[in-house]
């Protein structure tokens, strides 16, 4: 189980149900594997021999399927074939079986309930990749509270939300897309270099930027309902995460894609 504050995790047995918390940086799968570890310790101090291991994660237990731990998996891992292994040598008998989420096995719902009121802390050490992970997630979520303000930006009506834009094949392509973007082009900002006065589109005699040339411009009306079905169109719909698949045919019918 997880919550804002912390991961918890709870095993179940006949006669006890014993549940504990991680810290908040601990992914679901570090409790999951937890409480399988857990399990193991409290049937080495069992009397009986022969017991089955009921776990509702079938990742968890296909990380446990190898008898011989592999550098890439979870710390926890090593730990409880070594386990497992002491467990066989002692004469146990222990099988590992995966019990999907809410089919109603009595052991398995006790331990889901018990989890979601965890309360007892557990002094483990955090996995470095859970740490990696949960720092990345305070960077991204910090990162976008500060975007949300910055709503004057060019970019932000194009990408509100701080994620990764996937790159395009071409080089070529994605630095023309990335000019169209960030609004700097040769027509639009080449007077920039030599102190002129920003260039006005003559057909229209309006001043000359991305917006109104790909989204405004009324002598591109025509080519517009053409390569996308509208005389007018949102920049959001052109060089959104997925650009248009007509956008530089649009801008080439135009004549100005060398001059991007």
């Amino acid at each position: 189980s997880k919550s804002a504050t912390h991961v918890s995790f709870s095993v179940a047995i006949p006669d006890k149900t014993f549940s504990f918390k991680l810290h908040s940086s601990c992914s679901v799968f570090t409790a999951e594997i937890t409480a399988v570890l857990f399990a193991l310790e409290e049937i080495s101090d069992r009397s009986q021999r022969n017991f089955i291991v009921y776990a509702d994660s079938l990742s968890v237990l296909q990380s446990l399927s190898s008898f011989y731990p592999h550098p890439h998996n979870h710390p926890l891992v090593s730990n409880i074939l070594d386990l497992f292994n002491k467990l066989i040598s002692r004469g146990f008998t222990v099988f590992f079986c995966w019990a999907p989420s809410h089919v109603g096995i009595v052991g398995n719902e006790q331990a889901d309930k018990a989890a979601k009121s965890a309360v007892a802390p557990v002094d483990m050490t955090i996995p470095v990749d859970d740490l990696k992970k949960h720092a990345k997630m305070l960077l991204y979520s910090k990162w976008q509270e500060q975007w949300d303000f910055e709503t004057n930006n060019k970019l932000h009506a194009l990408n509100p939300f701080v994620q990764h834009w996937a790159s395009l094949t071409s080089r070529k392509v994605n630095t023309l897309l990335t000019r169209l973007r960030v609004g700097h082009t040769r027509f639009t900002h080449l007077h920039l270099l030599f102190g002129e006065e920003p260039p006005m589109y003559s057909r229209c005699n309006c001043l000359m930027s991305i917006r109104h040339i790909l989204s405004e411009c009324t002598n591109f009306n025509a080519r517009r309902l053409q390569f996308f079905q509208a005389p007018s169109v949102s920049l959001f719909s052109l060089l959104d995460k997925t650009p248009h698949a007509n956008l530089f045919d649009f801008v080439k019918s135009i004549k100005c894609f060398s001059l991007i």
